[in-house]
Parts: C-alpha cells; sequence; structure tokens
C-alpha cells in the first residue's frame, strides 16, 4: 500500500471516528435535555402546587366554586377574582409549556400521556369555560386548538 492510500484510509477512518463522536455526543444531549425538560416541568408543578397550599383564599374560594360553580360571577372583581384568574394563568402556562416541549421533542411521550390526563381533568372542570373564555387569548392558536379539541371531546 502506497503512503497516498495510507493516508486516504487514516483521514476516512478519522472522518468516521468523529462522525460517530458527533452522534454519540448529540444522543448524550438529546437525553440530557428532555431529563433537564422534564424536572423542569414537574419543578414548576410542584412550586404551583406548594403555592396553592400555602393561599388560603384562593383555596377557599376554589372550595366555594367547586361546591357551587353559579358563585363564580360573585367574585368578579374582587381579589379573590384576581387570585383565581391568575391561579387558571398558572394552570394554562403549564400545560402549554408542557405541550410545546412535546411538540418539540424535548419532553418524551410517556410523562406527556400524564399532561394529557391533567389537562383532559382540567377542561373537564364545570368552570374551565369562563377561565378559558377569559384567557385563551394569551395562547398560540395550536395549542388553544389542542385545548379546544380536548374540551369538545369531554
Amino acid at each position: 500500500m502506497s503512503g497516498k492510500a495510507i493516508r486516504e484510509t487514516v483521514g476516512f477512518l478519522a472522518v468516521v471516528g468523529s462522525m460517530v463522536f458527533v452522534g454519540v455526543e448529540i444522543q448524550q444531549n438529546t437525553a440530557a435535555t428532555r431529563s433537564a425538560t422534564q424536572q423542569a416541568i414537574y419543578d414548576a408543578g410542584r412550586q404551583g402546587s406548594y403555592a396553592l397550599m400555602a393561599n388560603l383564599p384562593l383555596l377557599e374560594v376554589l372550595l366555594a366554586i367547586e361546591n357551587d360553580p353559579s358563585q363564580l360571577e360573585t367574585f368578579s372583581g374582587t381579589i379573590e377574582g384576581r387570585l383565581l384568574r391568575a391561579f387558571w394563568n398558572a394552570r394554562f402556562n403549564e400545560m402549554e409549556n408542557s405541550y410545546f416541549h412535546f411538540r418539540e421533542g424535548t419532553l418524551d411521550p410517556e410523562p406527556w400521556s400524564g399532561w394529557e390526563g391533567y389537562i383532559t381533568e382540567v377542561v373537564g372542570d364545570p368552570t374551565f369555560p369562563y377561565h378559558w373564555d377569559m384567557l385563551q387569548a394569551r395562547y398560540g392558536d395550536e395549542f388553544r386548538a389542542m385545548i379546544d379539541g380536548v374540551f369538545v371531546d369531554l
């Protein structure tokens, strides 16, 4: 084998080795990104749960409308009504964030299936239409269509 052939073979092997290395690095980076995304989504949900548990006025409003959804209008224009709007906005933000990451491939299908269950539960809340009508303009078309599709399927 000539010197030129040896150099070409070594060069070819170096290129192939580099491509394998890059492929492994991309796989590891993708796994790390998905893991970090899932953890960040869970952390946000946990923080929201802790904040809810610490907010007695909001819990009282949620319990009141859970027991009698017709009371919802009585909170309009009150501090409790503002708390309620912020609560629902945070719920929608969490759902949109998880949907975005699933759509972009940074949230795996398994945790997304849990989010789908959560979204179905939220959309099934008797006061959902009131809050969605008020807040949906804050969200993108694709997310709104997904939520509206869940609502229609219930």
